[in-house]
Formats: C-alpha cells, structure tokens, sequence
C-alpha cells in the first residue's frame, strides 16, 4: 500500500527478522486519511528512527521500518456487541491469548460474560442479545461449540468478525445482510456449563479457507501462539472497551 511517497508494508508482506524494542508514538505524528479503514501514520520512534504504518480497521498495523505489529483502540465506526454489564477479561483466562487446555492452546478470542448470569437466577427468556459490530453480510452459520452456534459476518472490505456460543435470531442466515447495531443473536447455554458468554473472534479477512484451522502456527497480525486459527486472526480485545 502506498501513500504519496510513503510505503507501507501489505498484510503477508516481508518483516523484520528482528526483535524491536517497544515503541512509544510520540505528539508530532502525522496521519493521512486513506479510506474508511487504513490510515498512513508518520512520525519518530526507536530513537530517532523515522516509521510510517498502516491502521487497518484501527485495531492493527504494521511499522515500515521494523515490520512490529501494534494494537490501538478501535475507531467510532464500530459499537460494542453487548448491552449488558460484563465481567472483566484483563489478566484473566478469557483474555486474548490466554493458555486454554491446559496450555496446549491458546485463546482465539474474547469473553463477554454477564455479570448476571445463570448461576444468579438468569433464565433463558433474558438471555442477552448479541449486536452487530459492523454492517455486513452473514458469510456461515453452524453448530461452534457444546450446543451453541457461530456467526460469521463479513464487512464490504473483507474483515470478518466471528459471534460464537450463540443462537442467531430468526431471519438472521446466511447471506442476511445486517446493519450496525441490529440484534443478530443471543447468548446461549452450553451444554454441561452453567453460564453463559459471547465469545468473539477478528479477521483481517486476506486468508483462505476456514476459520478454525488446528493445523495452523503461522500468524500475520497476532504473536505466535497456538489459537488453532486462520492465520489473519486479530486480537479482539479493544471491542471490550467500546462504550
């Protein structure tokens, strides 16, 4: 992707080999619009070294000089998916990236559980509903996990985001276009647990194939780890602090 004279390295494109060290974006950063999801930012780090990178989404992008991957907050035009007072996923095994299985894998997602939840006397009439991120298109709809489904929906741009232990409403299938915002679905049981959660998954949307791949320990945008994922997984977690 390029911007004027700037150069930005493409999703899947050639990084650094090396480790860089952490990075601090300082107050004399330029950005340039480029379309409704990728902006060119400029500016000074690693000392004195000039970078240039490229916000996809606002949730990752790509430093030019070094190739590190960062993580900002999402911009306005996403909402948050729940309405409902949730529990909190910082340092906790709901967390992006947290060791699952006893540490044969790692969390491909998010957990937005309920504060009250089944084990406090909610029943499945009030069961929260799940809210499109984003305007898109229903790409899969399927059994995920212990009796719950997953929704897949895809925005104009490609990315897609995945609602997980769920029931989609009726009239929400595949090839559904929703509007941000819509109800799409609502929490579910799962079968032998007794609570209940949305779990949510992110995809840059320029890989192949499906979204689960247990085979899969290549990663463009996430650190490597084992998340049993499509290699352009996303982490996720700035939709938890969405107001």
């Amino acid at each position: 992707m390029t911007g004027g004279n700037s150069t930005v390295i493409t999703p899947g494109g050639n990084r650094s080999p090396s480790t860089p060290t952490p990075s601090t974006l300082g107050a004399n950063n330029a950005t340039t619009p480029r379309n409704d999801d990728c902006t060119i930012h400029t500016g000074m780090h690693h000392g004195d070294m000039p970078f240039e990178f490229c916000s996809i989404n606002g949730l990752a992008h790509v430093c030019a000089t070094t190739g590190r991957v960062f993580t900002i907050s999402p911009p306005v035009q996403y909402v948050r998916p729940v309405s409902v007072p949730v529990v909190p996923v910082d340092g906790t095994f709901r967390a992006f990236g947290a060791s699952r299985s006893g540490g044969t894998r790692n969390h491909a997602g998010i957990d937005f559980v309920p504060e009250f939840n089944i084990r406090h006397g909610l029943t499945a009439d009030d069961f929260p509903f799940v809210y499109a991120v984003v305007d898109g298109v229903v790409i899969s709809y399927y059994h995920f996990y212990r009796g719950t489904n997953a929704l897949a929906i895809e925005k104009s741009n490609g990315r897609i985001v995945r609602y997980t232990e769920i029931h989609a409403l009726a009239g929400i299938s595949v090839g559904s276009r929703v509007e941000q915002g819509q109800p799409i679905a609502r929490m579910a049981r799962m079968t032998g647990i007794n609570e209940i959660m949305l779990h949510l998954e992110y995809f840059m949307g320029t890989s192949e194939g499906s979204l689960t791949n247990r085979s899969n320990t290549s990663y463009d945008y996430v650190p490597p780890r084992n998340y049993q994922r499509r290699r352009d997984l996303l982490d996720p977690t700035p939709f938890f602090d969405l107001p």
